[in-house]
Order: C-alpha cells, then sequence, then structure tokens
C-alpha cells in the first residue's frame, strides 16, 4: 500500500510540473519565504493550542511538513548563510552578523540565475544581508531603505513591495522569489488587532496558558519573577507578531497566486527560533537548545502536486539549497565540498536514510573587552556544537560542561545525562569531533563589513 502511494504522489507531481525525463520533478517558480525568529512550536501544524499561524497551518495541511527541521546556528546572517550555500558556517565562514560572505562562495542564487531563473529577494531589515554578500544572485533586492528611521520594516510593507514588482514581472515563466519577515524578531509592538486577537479572556485561561508553558514546554516561571501574567503578556507579544505576520502572509499568497500561473512551490522556515525563557534565557545567539535551532519546515505546492504528509527524519538547513537546485532542475554537480542533500525522496514519501543535524553556535567572548560587567555575565565564551539524532542530543563546549540529552524524554533539554549515559556521550562525542575536524579543514575566512552597518547592528541590539 505505501508503494502505491508513492507511485500516486511522484505521478501527480510528473503531471504537475514537468520533469526532465529522469522521473525528477521540477518547479519553474518557487517562493521561499524566512521567518526570523520563528520557532517551530509556535505553529499550530507543530501542536501549538494558540491560533497564532491559519495560514501557515492551512499550508502544512495541503503540503509536506518536516518535523525535526534544524538550522546551523541561531543567528540571522549565518543561518541564511547556509540556507544559501549549502555549507556550515563552519565551512562558508560566515558565524556572525557583520561578517560577509567570502566572494569565492557561490549562492543558491547565483545558481538559479546561470540556470536562466529570474532572482528577486524582499527583506525586512537592511543590516544582514546586503553587507554580508547575501543579495549574490539576485537580480532584484529590495531592502529598507537608507531614508528610513529603522534598519527593519514589517511584514506588510515587505511584501506590498514585493506584490508591487510581482504586477510588473508578468507570468514570471521561470522565478525564484525570497521573502524575508523580521516581525517576530522583535522589538515586538504588533497591531492591537492582532494582539487582541490573541487576547487571554478570563484569568482562569491565563493559568491555564501559564501551566502549558511551564509544564508543557518547559519554561520556568521564575525566569519571569514567579508572575504567570508576565509570562503570558511575554508569549503573547511573541505570538502577535506571527498572527500579524500570518496573515500579511495569506494576502501576499491571494494576489501572488491570481498573478501567477500554477504550479508554485512555497517553501516556508525560519533562520533560528527564540528563548522566550526556556533555560532562562529570552532571545537567541547565545544558546543552541532546540527552542534556539528546531525551526518549521513546509513545502507546499499550489495545484496540490505534492501528496500532504510528515516526515520525521531529522533534516538541516544545509539540505534546502541542493533541494531546491534539484526541483528546480538544475543538473549542474553540487561543490565538492558541498555537505547538504536533497529532500526530493522526502517530498515523493520516499524514507531518508538516518543522519544526524550538526549545529554550532560562534563565541560570545570576542568582543568582552567592550562589555558591562551586567553584559559580561549575560555572555558566555567559548564555541558550541552539537549533534542531533532522532533520539540523542549531544552538545560539546570548548568552555564549559558538555551536555547529552534523551530528546525522547526530555524534549526540554533539563537533565544532563553525560554522567549517566558515558557510552552515548562518547560516541556522539567522537562522531562530533570528526565533524568539526572535516568541516574546520574547508574552511574560509569571512570578510568584515563597513562601520555604517554595525551601528545598524548595535541599533537591533546584535552589538554591545
Amino acid at each position: 500500500m505505501r508503494t502505491v502511494r508513492v507511485l500516486v504522489a511522484l505521478a501527480l507531481l510528473l503531471l504537475a510540473c514537468g520533469g526532465q525525463g529522469d522521473g525528477r520533478p521540477v518547479y519553474d517558480r518557487i517562493v521561499l519565504v524566512t521567518l526570523d525568529t520563528l520557532r517551530a512550536d509556535r505553529l499550530g501544524a507543530y501542536g501549538y493550542p494558540r491560533r497564532t499561524s491559519p495560514f501557515l497551518d492551512g499550508l502544512a495541511e495541503r503540503g509536506v511538513v518536516f518535523d525535526r527541521a534544524y538550522s546551523a546556528t541561531s543567528t540571522t546572517a549565518p543561518s541564511h548563510a547556509t540556507l544559501f550555500t549549502g555549507l556550515y558556517p563552519l565551512q562558508h565562514g560566515l558565524e556572525r552578523n557583520g561578517q560577509s560572505l567570502p566572494r569565492d562562495v557561490e549562492t543558491l542564487a547565483e545558481r538559479l540565475h546561470r540556470q536562466g531563473f529570474l532572482t528577486a529577494a524582499f527583506v525586512g531589515t537592511r543590516v544582514h544581508f546586503t553587507p554580508g554578500g547575501l543579495n549574490r544572485g539576485f537580480v532584484y533586492f529590495d531592502r529598507p531603505s537608507v531614508e528610513e528611521s529603522r534598519p527593519y520594516r514589517s511584514a506588510d510593507v515587505t511584501l506590498a513591495a514585493a506584490r508591487a514588482w510581482l504586477e510588473g514581472c508578468g507570468s514570471c515563466d521561470r522565478l525564484f522569489l525570497w521573502v524575508h519577515l523580521f516581525d517576530v524578531h522583535g522589538p515586538r509592538h504588533a497591531p492591537d488587532e492582532h494582539v487582541a486577537a490573541l487576547r487571554v479572556p478570563t484569568p482562569e485561561r491565563l493559568r491555564e496558558l501559564a501551566d502549558f508553558y511551564v509544564h508543557e514546554r518547559g519554561v520556568p516561571l521564575d525566569f519571569f519573577g514567579g508572575d504567570a501574567a508576565q509570562l503570558v503578556e511575554t508569549m503573547t507579544a511573541y505570538d502577535a507578531e506571527l498572527h500579524f505576520a500570518d496573515a500579511a502572509l495569506a494576502r501576499f499568497y491571494e494576489g501572488a497566486m491570481a498573478q501567477l500561473r500554477s504550479p508554485v512551490l512555497w517553501i516556508a522556515t525560519a533562520d533560528h527560533g527564540e528563548g522566550l525563557g526556556n533555560h532562562h534565557f529570552g532571545g537567541h545567539g547565545k544558546h543552541i537548545y532546540e527552542e534556539h535551532v528546531r525551526v518549521p519546515l513546509i513545502f507546499h505546492a499550489s495545484d496540490g502536486g505534492l501528496a500532504p504528509h510528515r516526515v520525521a527524519s531529522v533534516v538541516e538547513h544545509v539540505d534546502l539549497a541542493p533541494t531546491i537546485q534539484e526541483l528546480a532542475g538544475d543538473a549542474a554537480p553540487p561543490p565538492p565540498e558541498a555537505t547538504g542533500r536533497s529532500l526530493v525522496p522526502a517530498l515523493l514519501g520516499q524514507p531518508l536514510a538516518s543522519r544526524g543535524a550538526f549545529v554550532q553556535r560562534r563565541t560570545y567572548a570576542s568582543q568582552e573587552g567592550e562589555l558591562s560587567e551586567a553584559e559580561r555575565e549575560s555572555y558566555e565564551p567559548g564555541l558550541k556544537f552539537a549533534v542531533v539524532e532522532p533520539r540523542w542530543k549531544f552538545v560539546h563546549r570548548t568552555e564549559g560542561e558538555d551536555e547529552l540529552f534523551d530528546l525522547a524524554s526530555d524534549p526540554h533539554e533539563l537533565e544532563n545525562l553525560v554522567g549517566r549515559r558515558s557510552d552515548e556521550a562518547e560516541r556522539l562525542g567522537k562522531q562530533l569531533r570528526e565533524r568539526i575536524d572535516a568541516l574546520g579543514a574547508q574552511r574560509r575566512d569571512a570578510e568584515s563589513v563597513d562601520d555604517e552597518t554595525i551601528e545598524q547592528l548595535r541599533a537591533l541590539g546584535y552589538v554591545p
């Protein structure tokens, strides 16, 4: 029966989007949406009980959902660099906001443009991508202008710009469009109607929600001073920004599909997540726990060409570039140092070979001399690396104690099992060291960006 379902899904794909004669599905119009700082567990499609994302949940119901997708790190520019190159930060060298991708690293947009795609991008900030070289390959790259008072813009403004551009594009016969939305990142001041849509109606409901976050999501109440109302208010501010961005995406999808000929392949993911109190941390960049690096990943074909199903295998952002290249009909071989794998078999309902995800975090001590005493207390020195398997996650710190978590029984990583499961710690530690050595041998050196960009990053809280 499973074989029949797979064959039916493959037949639908071939009928809907064509192929190259070798059975591979090919899409001529691909839209990639990255929602900055979006945790996977904040979408209804990933089990969240609040109605934060009806549009994205609808895409998930009609498409392929990857339950265990991981970003390469928990910072915006390095994560996007991995998404667009198929290389880990340890390879491409862009490991922090404020660096630039080495010029000899080819991007996905460059490859697709060479294959005849019209490439366009509309991003929510002006400081992460153009200075970092991630605009390379995009024929049209739209970002907040320098005349604007802040270095970021809201989802409705970004998507309105994309929609206006599409109106002049005609049918966009071969199109790769990237849209980046910054709203969930913060500062979080969603429009009142989106906050109201998630307002907690009664004290009883507030207590229920607080209990959910504490007992079902592992959030320590003491991070909020023991105040359940403060906990729920913080979560609501985050959720309301997602609700706002989701509604803007719904309008954009409707308008785009009225213009573009079907089929269009839509891909939605995030660059990283957010602490929101888990592990006593509210932001991102400092840790590589699940709340920081487990992200949504949804594929949706507008004509129903992808049979709806869920994929339980562990996958990574490093897999996205080769996946999109194959779906775009790019037959060129990947760079020799490429480490990702195509997820097309999983999109067709076929099993993926087991492989652990690799995650890293840069040092937080490189600018220690510029930090105040209070800031130094919240930052951490040393590098962090992790390998994530279906059950186990091992975190190695160059400064500090290693960690081992059983994600099956402890999904919020509350109990370090290094001392109790030394066999698994040794096995994964050896595996991790081998990967670090192999990837580090391919490392390129990132380039610096200009002082104006550093000042804009400081305005967003990235630079002290």
